[in-house]
């Protein structure tokens, strides 16, 4: 019984890092999963997952939000057909304005399901609450806003209410492009956790990007790296967007890339400079394997399947890493807005170049240099 309730949870977290799970919630279901496995040792497999067990899981390992993953793990094996149920509570349904939002939304953002899942939780609080108040949306305005996240969202945690804040930032927005509410509210809405973002994040100096370049791929791995670095070095490319790559996407010849399928649904071409050219072709003509699937970065072991975001971020981490350079591969997203805004760039060239469908996300990335700051502040020059 214990060996096909491992191979499941190690079929299922494989499943999730395919899915593009952030690395923060994969860990989390490992750990929950794992304590679960040894739990269910003894347990026969048609009563692993029953509520009963997992109350009795819950009781026992006294842990905050045991049930999603194990919820997760029965929805999966249900829909590969592993299991003759799923212990999914029954669906709340939405009134239709939430639900377009939603399809809205997981259209136009590159989210995985757990994000969608958890906007559509405080899509339902947000509607039981306007139905008991019995306030309607084109009545609706900021003291209605107001007193939802003071009723509601107060009792969670500050992650959870500033998630909630976000979710109804996105959704006031789009209620206000669609004439469905009369005034935007999303810049009126703030959390205490929002205060945080006013920190700058952090950028590689020169001598640190010359260490990660300084390093010449060996491998297949590391030639497939070297090329998804040159991507978010010099294009500022997300992770998930150079996973999304296609073959028909690059013309060599033009020594241009288009990007069809950016983020906030913002496509556009840009031009490839000659060093990201010759690490993108070393890849596919040296490394990448033989198949008729059309994106370039594919996984090195058969059935070559593409490669998802969380990959691509945690190669170029790792490189970062062993090249002794200690950050994230999204660092080099934000050293390319500043070095675009240091070469003469203006805040909504780079937030085209970005792919940003709002001003304020540019802002976030860019830090005002002291030599910058001085010649505009008192015409001088250091």
């Amino acid at each position: 019984m214990n060996n096909k309730l491992d191979q499941a949870i190690a079929d299922y977290l494989l499943w999730m890092i395919d899915q593009d799970y952030s690395h923060s919630t994969w860990s989390f279901y490992n750990r929950i999963l794992e304590r679960f496995s040894k739990y269910a040792h003894d347990m026969a497999w048609k009563t692993v997952f029953s509520e009963a067990t997992l109350v009795d899981f819950g009781r026992q390992c006294r842990l905050v939000q045991f049930a999603p993953p194990i919820r997760g793990l029965a929805r999966y094996l249900y829909k590969h057909k592993r299991l003759k149920y799923s212990m999914d509570i029954k669906e709340v349904r939405l009134p239709e304005v939430y639900k377009r939002y939603l399809e809205y939304y997981q259209k136009t953002r590159q989210v995985c399901r757990l994000q969608v899942l958890n906007t559509r939780r405080v899509l339902v609080l947000f509607s039981d609450w306007m139905t008991g108040k019995k306030i309607r949306l084109r009545d609706f305005d900021i003291r209605h806003a107001d007193n939802f996240l003071a009723e509601v969202s107060y009792s969670y945690a500050p992650e959870t209410r500033q998630r909630h804040c976000s979710v109804l930032r996105g959704l006031f927005s789009r209620l206000y492009h669609q004439k469905i509410i009369r005034r935007d509210l999303a810049p009126l809405l703030f959390t205490p956790p929002q205060y945080a973002q006013a920190v700058p994040p952090r950028f590689l100096r020169p001598t640190e990007l010359k260490k990660l370049f300084a390093r010449q791929p060996q491998t297949a791995l590391e030639k497939r790296t070297g090329a998804m670095l040159h991507l978010a070095c010099f294009l500022g490319l997300r992770p998930k967007e150079i996973s999304q790559i296609c073959l028909d996407d690059i013309s060599f010849s033009q020594q241009e890339i288009t990007l069809p399928q950016r983020k906030g649904a913002n496509p556009m071409s840009m031009a490839l400079p000659m060093s990201v050219i010759k690490a993108v072709a070393e890849y596919i003509i040296d490394t990448r394997p033989e198949s008729k699937k059309r994106e370039i970065f594919l996984q090195l072991h058969a059935p070559h399947a593409q490669v998802s975001g969380q990959l691509v971020g945690k190669s170029i981490t790792d490189w970062m890493h062993q090249c002794g350079v200690q950050g994230t591969a999204y660092q080099l997203r934000h050293t390319y807005a500043l070095n675009l805004l240091t070469s003469g760039a203006t805040v909504f060239e780079i937030k085209e170049m970005l792919g940003h469908d709002r001003l304020q996300t540019t802002g976030r990335y860019l830090s005002i240099q002291t030599e910058m700051m001085r010649e505009v502040l008192f015409n001088e020059t250091i």
